[in-house]
């Protein structure tokens, strides 16, 4: 191979790189200097989209430590998890802890809603 066909290999090669690789993210490098606030710098941009972030993250963690019930229906066997809520003859049980026993038989569950007296057929 002579010199100027591996030169112009290399240039070929070059080129290629240039407009597949860095043209792109020259490209979205501008955007996103367009969409920055003016008078803000990079580093700046950065530290404030990083307070944000940290802000949300905490309004996450304080979301995800409020308990929620979970309604899994009318008993049946099998294990239950701590603030599970299920129905058994016709009363609203709401697991204090994880559990596999049958509500009203130990102190695993606790009686939210006692069943009321049976209505009178309307015929």
């Amino acid at each position: 191979m002579t010199r100027s066909a591996l030169n112009q290999g290399v240039a070929t090669l070059v080129h290629g790189m240039k407009k597949f690789f860095i043209e792109p993210i020259l490209a979205r490098l501008s955007v996103l200097e367009k969409a920055k606030p003016a008078g803000i710098a990079a580093d700046d941009a950065i530290e404030e989209l990083r307070a944000g972030l940290a802000a949300h993250k905490k309004e996450i963690a304080a979301l995800n430590a409020v308990p929620v019930l979970r309604f899994m229906g009318v008993w049946k066997a099998m294990e239950y998890q701590q603030r599970t809520v299920v129905t058994d003859h016709g009363s609203w049980w709401h697991a204090e802890c994880a559990t596999k026993s049958r509500p009203g038989t130990d102190n695993t569950w606790k009686l939210a809603i006692k069943r009321g007296r049976d209505g009178r057929d309307l015929r």
